[in-house]
């Protein structure tokens, strides 16, 4: 089996998904009850948000301490990521432990994009 073979039936498969998705949300659309409760749903997300934000006011400390953890640990794991594949690059095996002593392994993703 060929690349371009695997990567054409991919394709299809992703048209026809597309296509099915559009007939399933146009007839969630013109469905009454459905319209119903998106209202009811929009009204209680506002009101969770609300609810959010002055929770949020409330531990203005905590709620900055979260989001600069969030950056901290979004960048460790790009850099762990660029570590990782200079090793591989150079031919370096890789070995990580996390805390249980369990052993990880990399793993690896390969995706194509489309030129531009």
């Amino acid at each position: 089996m060929e690349i371009q073979e695997v990567f054409s039936r991919m394709h299809d498969k992703n048209k026809e998904l597309r296509e099915l998705k559009k007939i399933y949300k146009d007839t969630l659309a013109s469905n009454s009850n459905y319209q119903e409760l998106l209202e009811k749903l929009k009204e209680i997300k506002e009101q969770k948000k609300r609810t959010e934000t002055i929770v949020s006011n409330e531990l203005a400390t905590e709620v900055e301490k979260i989001e600069t953890l969030k950056r901290g640990i979004a960048d460790d794991k790009q850099l762990l990521s660029d570590m990782s594949w200079n090793s591989i690059v150079k031919g370096e095996s890789i070995s990580v432990v996390g805390p249980d002593e369990h052993p990880y392994d990399p793993i690896f993703a390969v995706r194509f994009q489309k030129r531009k």
